[in-house]
């Protein structure tokens, strides 16, 4: 058990309330560093494709996507903390930020807005599941 302990990065976070300080060290860095890029690479990839090709109607998805990015990155960081709980609520919300895109992508594409709101009662069902299913491993 003690060997298995060593392989886990645990986040070192030191706060010095003399100087009001808070250093972050490890996982959480990466984290930072990681969403720092992603969102920085969604921006220029915005700008460069909608100028170049002008499909500003649909390159704003990529926000949408860029959010679902965001969210598994902090449920990975989540997870390797050992925080369960926040890794579970991460992918209630990558569900929820696909349900929005599939919606738009669906409504936009194929025109039916008339039936595609019921992506969002599906996802709800698919939430409830989840959690039902989440809730008896756990116990």
């Amino acid at each position: 058990m003690e060997e298995r302990d060593k392989n886990v990065i645990k986040p070192d976070i030191t706060i010095d309330t003399d100087k009001s300080e808070v250093r972050v060290s490890g996982i959480k860095k990466l984290q930072g560093l990681l969403n720092s890029v992603l969102w920085l690479g969604t921006i220029i990839l915005y700008f460069l494709i909608s100028m170049n090709f002008g499909h500003w109607y649909l390159t704003w998805l990529m926000f949408v996507s860029a959010s679902v990015g965001s969210v598994i990155i902090d449920m990975l960081v989540s997870m390797e903390e050992g925080n369960r709980k926040a890794a579970l609520e991460h992918l209630h919300g990558i569900l929820w930020l696909c349900s929005v895109i599939v919606y738009f992508v669906f409504s936009f594409t194929f025109g039916r807005w008339g039936t595609s709101w019921l992506i969002f009662p599906a996802a709800a069902l698919v939430s409830t599941l989840l959690n039902f299913f989440i809730k008896e491993n756990t116990d």
